[in-house]
């Protein structure tokens, strides 16, 4: 979500993501630090087994914040579900350091696969 946004502005925001999700059938997976919700996670199913998470970071969510609630999501989904995760070429620091722990490897690269540029393809490793 995009910083500095009023409060009114990003439960409007939030409401218009989710519902946009819900209408596709994507499951929603709530993101939780010990002190607040920093962000969600929505799962689109490719297959009953394969679901393809996207990130959704609020504004207050540190990058300590993102690193563990990420990495407890995947630990988690990954024992039901194979994960493959696309992200555009340059954003790929929390994969990939996700990488380090064992949970994600990157398996490949998309050409133009954004308007605006390429992505990178993660997969969920192990369960």
């Amino acid at each position: 979500m995009e910083p500095g946004l009023t409060p009114v502005d990003f439960a409007a925001h939030l409401k218009f993501r989710l519902q946009e999700f819900a209408s596709r059938g994507v499951g929603i997976w709530a993101l939780l630090s010990p002190d607040s919700v920093v962000g969600l996670a929505l799962l689109r199913p490719v297959t009953d087994r394969v679901v393809e998470p996207e990130f959704l970071w609020f504004s207050w969510a540190t990058p300590r914040n993102k690193l563990e609630t990420a990495l407890k999501f995947m630990l988690e989904a990954k024992k039901n579900h194979q994960l493959f995760i696309t992200v555009p070429q340059g954003s790929e620091k929390l994969l990939t350091h996700l990488g380090k722990y064992g949970v994600v490897r990157g398996i490949g690269k998309f050409q133009a696969f954004y308007e605006d540029g390429n992505a990178l393809l993660f997969q969920s490793v192990g369960r």
